[in-house]
């Protein structure tokens, strides 16, 4: 009958430490992918063009996307808020001008409003205020995060931004008013009632003037991306769906509208001119500030040398391995030599006290 032997250890450094410590291993081989992964993921960043600075949580495509909740109402009226005064305070203020696309919302019973009737006199350059809080760029209450102190923010918070605004052409009726029959209920004939559709086949050059304090101490507006390009002089589907930069009111302009802020849902009653606009901006990659070249290459190398860490400790643990193995297979090794020459020994007393016997 063959012999099955029992699968001893052997003194194989590194297949002992493999064999013996198979946790540690385990986890060691993890440590191993997560530097390798780093590595490979700094190089996808420094290659990446398209990465968004995350510093900036609040961009010019935010402000506009509560600038389109806000519907305003057009007045012909003259406002407070000319070329002329504004330039007066000019060394106080940061000025940003943006374009973007923007639809009228004329009301029920446009044609008997004031704009329809007489839109001659209702000029193509409006003024408007907002509060920080109207359009995102601060929070209603301060965050527990915030570095300023309370009364700083308070201060900001309560700060006025004007907002001048010039729109590329007036709301024309024709071709998108009809006219629904109505059965009179007091005689044979039939009543009209018009309906009027909006239109957003126009943009409007938005020019913000922000506080130096306001401006220079909140780091969304300082960090946030505006576009180096300035609008055409044709109007086209990329001046409407995208953003550029423009000119503010000319001084020479003298009749600049008021727009009065209006909320449409709650019911109320609608303006004299019973016209509305409001902005009808559509994100655009332009407006988002990405991560530079110089960002980029010291977040790769940061990933570089983590990963090149977590490599470190595996191959001074293989190293560890190969040089000292497991102490507890060598000592089971020994043991096992012993008991097997001991054994041999006692097979041979054994072996000799037979023979003697026999004789």
């Amino acid at each position: 009958m063959t012999e099955v032997k029992k699968c001893e250890p052997t003194r194989e450094k590194l297949t002992d430490f493999v064999v013996v410590r198979s946790p540690m291993v385990t986890l060691l081989m993890c440590v191993f992918a997560f530097g390798c992964t780093f590595i490979i993921y700094g190089n996808m960043i420094l290659d990446n063009t398209m990465l968004p600075d995350p510093d900036v949580e609040v961009g010019w495509n935010e402000i506009f996307d509560n600038l389109n909740d806000l519907n305003y109402c057009l007045d012909n009226k003259n406002s407070e808020l000319t070329p002329a005064a504004l330039e007066k305070h000019s060394e106080e203020y940061h000025i940003v001008s943006l374009t973007s696309r923007v639809e009228y919302l004329p009301q029920e019973n446009y044609y008997d409003g004031a704009y329809h009737n007489d839109s001659d006199s209702y000029p193509t350059s409006y003024a408007f205020t907002l509060k920080p809080t109207d359009i995102g760029i601060l929070p209603l209450e301060q965050p527990k995060n915030s570095k300023d102190e309370k009364t700083n923010f308070e201060y900001k918070k309560d700060m006025t931004i004007f907002v001048t605004m010039q729109i590329s052409k007036r709301y024309d009726s024709k071709q998108k008013c009809q006219a629904t029959k109505i059965p009179n209920r007091y005689g044979p004939g039939f009543d009209e009632e018009w309906s009027c559709d909006a239109d957003d086949k126009l943009y409007a050059c938005y020019s913000f003037y922000f506080h130096k304090k306001l401006y220079e101490h909140t780091i969304d507006l300082v960090h946030a991306q505006i576009p180096k390009v300035r609008i055409n002089d044709v109007e086209d589907d990329s001046t409407l769906d995208s953003s550029y930069e423009c000119p503010k009111i000319s001084s020479d302009v003298k009749n600049v509208g008021q727009a009065n802020y209006q909320d449409l849902t709650v019911g109320a009653s609608p303006c004299h001119s019973r016209l509305y606009f409001h902005s009808k901006h559509s994100k655009d990659n332009g407006l988002v500030k990405m991560l530079d070249q110089e960002t980029r290459k010291m977040i790769q190398q940061r990933l570089f040398w983590f990963g090149m860490v977590f490599i470190g400790i595996c191959s001074i643990c293989a190293i560890f391995g190969a040089f000292r193995g497991s102490v507890n297979a060598i000592h089971l090794f020994n043991r096992n030599s012993e008991r097997r020459l001991q054994s041999s020994f006692i097979e041979r007393e054994s072996t000799e006290s037979q023979r003697l016997a026999e004789y």
